[in-house]
């Protein structure tokens, strides 16, 4: 019987000295959903790039006003790789903010391009990434922007004409038309300063 119980004990103390597998880390996560957009962006595949985007997601490209919904940033996507395809990206990760259900990833980037004409250009930047947590564990942009660390020499390149969208989620009441208007005005100025870098511009609309 004590033998019987001392191999018990041995069995017991075998399984419950295996550590159990550890979760991945939200940095982890992170790093494996940054891999896949990489992957992504660098084959032009924009079914599997918009695939990593909520249906309501802004996206915030340089030169290029606010992109709403997964639609407009699939034909922005779109209208880009037959101006340009992507021969390399290489983005580096600097820092990870987990606010419970929604991970902010900041990093910097290298990119480089193949022009219709055979010229290859390449830049830096630094991006940011909203990365929500999905139901199911896993992770979809609610929202990026990323922008160059220069002023480029042709701004018209990076921009797309996109129909005016509402953003997801929001919709506005006659009473709103009148401040609405104003917005948009101020809106299509600021569109103008950001594709062409007028700080001033910008500035003009602060207090």
């Amino acid at each position: 019987m004590r033998r019987l119980l001392g191999w018990i004990g041995l069995f017991v103390l075998a399984f419950t000295a295996v550590p159990a597998a550890a979760k991945p880390s939200i940095e982890e996560r992170v790093a494996a959903a940054r891999d896949r957009l990489r992957d992504a962006i660098v084959t032009g595949d924009i079914d599997a790039r918009v695939a990593l985007y909520r249906a309501d997601a802004v996206s915030m490209p340089d030169y290029q006003p606010a992109l709403y919904g997964s639609a407009q940033i699939a034909a922005y996507h779109r209208a880009m790789r037959g101006r340009r395809r992507v021969t390399d990206y290489v983005p580096v990760t600097t820092e990870v903010f987990d606010l419970g259900g929604t991970a902010v990833e900041v990093g910097t980037y290298t990119i480089a391009w193949s022009l219709p004409a055979g010229i290859v250009e390449s830049e830096r930047g630094k991006y940011v990434n909203v990365w929500g947590v999905e139901p199911d564990g896993s992770l979809k942009l609610k929202a990026d922007v990323w922008g160059y660390f220069r002023p480029l020499p042709d701004p018209k390149a990076f921009f797309v004409a996109m129909p005016e969208a509402i953003p997801p989620g929001r919709s506005l009441s006659a009473a709103d038309a009148p401040l609405a208007e104003r917005l948009k005005a101020r809106n299509d100025r600021n569109a103008v300063a950001v594709r062409t870098h007028d700080a001033e511009a910008k500035i003009a609309d602060y207090t």
